[in-house]
């Protein structure tokens, strides 16, 4: 019997040394992970100092990522808008135009990421002119898209469009939020590209 005891306590210890040893690994394993984002985090913070158009450069790419995250959103907004009343349309929205400057909007913010690109690497004045351009055609495509949307409500909420079943819902809460954080971080990247650009670049010709 006693024997018998002997050799249970040993495959229990045994038993809980191999547990505390998987659990060490995955503890050990845990903290190489931490240890390699915090680097990863560390590193991207570092580079900022270096390259000073970095930041621009981000603010310029975001509205582009944005837009495309929000798609469905967008979708779901584009699709319930109406501005006719039989087969006249309202005077402030002469022909629904939302769908052409979603698809503008969509198209200028992925070209201004590889413009951001541009910024970041070479960090001179034509880059700088590039993003502003195409940062301008997505601040005027929001605005006419805001505007799109905006008049919808009007109408709407004016009872001049008949829409029992309609709702102020989180589609388009995201569509003004993406729409309109766009604007904004393209404008302060622009801003900040101006700032921060190399007076100093020279173009060599090869």
């Amino acid at each position: 019997m006693e024997e018998n005891k002997l050799e249970v306590k040993e495959e229990t210890s045994l038993k809980d040394s191999n547990d505390n040893n998987e659990e060490n690994k995955f503890l050990k394993i845990l903290k190489m992970f931490g240890k390699y984002i915090l680097d990863i985090f560390l590193n991207f913070k570092e580079s900022f100092k270096y390259n000073n158009m970095k930041l621009p450069a981000l603010l310029i790419a975001i509205p582009g990522l944005l837009l495309g995250f929000f798609l469905n959103f967008h979708y779901s907004v584009v699709v319930q808008l109406s501005y006719s009343a039989g087969d006249v349309n309202y005077p402030g929205m002469p022909f629904d135009y939302s769908a052409i400057v979603l698809f503008a909007l969509m198209l200028f913010g992925i070209l201004n990421i590889f413009s951001a690109v541009s910024m970041s690497g070479k960090k001179n004045k034509k880059s700088v002119v590039l993003a502003t351009i195409l940062s301008s055609f997505i601040v005027v495509f929001g605005i006419a898209y805001i505007y799109a949307v905006v008049y919808f409500l009007m109408l709407v909420y004016s009872s001049q469009l008949a829409l029992p079943d309609f709702s102020f819902d989180i589609n388009y809460i995201m569509c003004f939020l993406s729409v309109g954080g766009s604007m904004v971080l393209s404008i302060a990247g622009c801003v900040l590209g101006w700032l921060r650009y190399d007076r100093s670049y020279v173009e060599v010709n090869r």
